[in-house]
């Protein structure tokens, strides 16, 4: 192997790196507040159907806009739109946790922060999976996606554990700030890659 070829092997493993574990943090925060807000829901209304509004609002867009969100991966650049995106989640975020603190915790208020997030989500998670291919070698490629996998089903496992944990010891107002923190540090470690 040339030193070119070590340079350009340091270069997308690196990028890949820095990408992953930027998109790692902020679906962790991201799926905190998803469950804290399903277990703050379950304490304080005990109603399933406040539960399964919640799940509608929290996932249907989400769904309806990756259709688009997909489009839009492949016509514009994939790294502002998970920037965009992101950030988005995050400022509708910190607005829920700024209405929460002055008192307001109506639900049609928590309701419309999970359909914003929801439709955040379904731009940003087609942009990511566009972004892989376009870092890393085709030859490495099923590799990393794999990696990518697992790390999400990690999240799957670990999140509504974590998120009861921090309800549990703090706030959801707490969840919500590591929330804005950790989508700060995805798009943080995004801007680090050319």
């Amino acid at each position: 192997m040339s030193t070119g070829e070590t340079t350009t092997a340091r270069a997308w493993k690196r990028d890949a790196t820095v990408f992953l574990s930027g998109q790692t943090v902020s679906m962790f925060g991201s799926m905190l507040v998803q469950y804290a807000i399903m277990w703050h829901l379950t304490l304080e209304t005990k109603s399933g159907v406040v539960l399964m509004a919640s799940a509608v609002f929290g996932m249907l867009p989400q769904a309806i806009v990756s259709i688009f969100g997909g489009v839009w991966a492949d016509r514009l650049n994939r790294k502002w739109l998970i920037i965009g995106a992101d950030g988005a989640i995050a400022v509708t975020t910190v607005a829920l946790a700024l209405f929460m603190m002055a008192g307001y915790t109506e639900l049609w208020l928590i309701f419309l922060t999970l359909a914003i997030r929801s439709t955040g989500a379904g731009v940003q998670s087609p942009a990511v999976m566009a972004l892989i291919p376009q870092l890393v070698p085709t030859e490495h490629l099923l590799r990393v996606n794999g990696i990518f996998q697992s790390i999400q089903s990690a999240m799957m496992l670990i999140a509504p554990a974590a998120a009861a944990g921090i309800y549990a010891s703090a706030s959801i107002i707490a969840i919500f700030w590591v929330d804005a923190v950790t989508a700060g540090i995805g798009i943080g470690f995004l801007l680090l890659i050319a």
